[in-house]
C-alpha cells in the first residue's frame, strides 16, 4: 500500500515539475545547453560556422579610446555587458559569442528569450568559456524584469562608467582600446526564431548571417588592432 502511495507521488511530483518548466519557459526563462552528449561541442562547430565578413552594413562599429590597456594573465580583457530583459543585448549576443568561440570554447551556455521584444539570446549569466588567449567578461546586469542580476569588480566599473557613463546595454569593450555602445545587429531580424533556429543560419549565405557576420568583423577587427598596438 505504501508503495503504491510513493509511485502516486512521484507521478505528481514529474508533472509538476514538468508544469513549472513549461512556466519558467514561457516568461523568458533559461534552456541550458550543456556538456551531455557533446553538446557543446556541437554547439561551438555552430558558432565557429559563423564567419567575420565585412560585405554586409551594421548599423554600429566599434569606437577607438585610448586607456590603459586591459589585459589578464597576458590575455586581452574582452568585457561585455547586457541584460536579460534587453532585446539589443540579445541580437548582440550571437555575433559577441560568435567571435570569442574562434579562440576558445563554451563548456556551458544558456539560451534565453528576452523580455522586451521576445528575441533568442545567449545569456552570459552562468555561461563557462575557456580561452588560451582571451579572457573574457561576461556579465548581464539586469535579469528579466530589469532586477539587478550581476555585479561588477570595481575595476569593471570604473571602465564601464567612463565609457559608458549612460549604462547604456549592450555595451563592450575590447582591451580599453575599442568599445561598442548598443548593438551592432538589429533585434528584428531575429523576430520569430529560436535559439536552434539561429544557430543554424550561422553558416549559411541568409541575410542573417551577412548581418550577425559583419558585426564580427567589426569586433575582430578591433580584436586584431588592439594586438597590433
Amino acid at each position: 500500500m505504501s508503495k503504491h502511495r510513493t509511485g502516486k507521488g512521484n507521478h505528481r511530483l514529474a508533472i509538476l515539475v514538468a508544469i513549472a518548466a513549461i512556466i519558467l519557459l514561457s516568461i523568458g526563462g533559461y534552456i541550458s545547453y550543456q556538456t551531455p552528449n557533446g553538446s557543446t561541442a556541437k554547439l561551438n562547430m555552430e558558432l565557429r560556422s559563423l564567419r567575420p565578413s565585412p560585405l554586409m552594413g551594421a548599423t554600429a562599429n566599434l569606437t577607438a579610446v585610448n586607456g590603459t590597456l586591459w589585459s589578464v594573465d597576458g590575455k586581452p580583457v574582452v568585457f561585455f555587458v547586457g541584460g536579460e530583459f534587453c532585446p539589443f543585448c540579445a541580437a548582440e549576443s550571437w555575433p559577441m559569442a560568435a567571435f570569442i568561440s574562434h579562440y576558445g570554447s563554451f563548456t556551458r551556455v544558456d539560451f534565453i528569450t528576452s523580455s522586451e521584444g521576445s528575441i533568442s539570446a545567449i545569456s552570459f549569466y552562468g555561461t563557462s568559456y575557456t580561452s588560451p588567449s582571451i579572457y573574457f567578461v561576461g556579465l548581464e546586469i539586469a535579469g528579466q524584469n530589469r532586477q539587478p542580476l550581476q555585479g561588477m569588480t570595481p575595476y569593471e566599473q570604473l571602465i564601464f562608467n567612463e565609457y559608458d557613463p549612460q549604462h547604456t546595454v549592450p555595451f563592450l569593450d575590447i582591451a580599453n582600446r575599442y568599445v561598442l555602445i548598443g548593438s551592432q545587429v538589429s533585434p528584428g531580424i531575429l523576430s520569430g526564431m529560436s535559439q536552434q533556429q539561429v544557430l543554424a543560419a550561422l553558416g549559411t549565405n541568409s541575410q542573417l548571417s551577412g548581418y550577425m557576420g559583419n558585426a564580427e568583423y567589426y569586433i575582430a577587427q578591433a580584436y586584431n588592432e588592439s594586438l597590433a598596438e
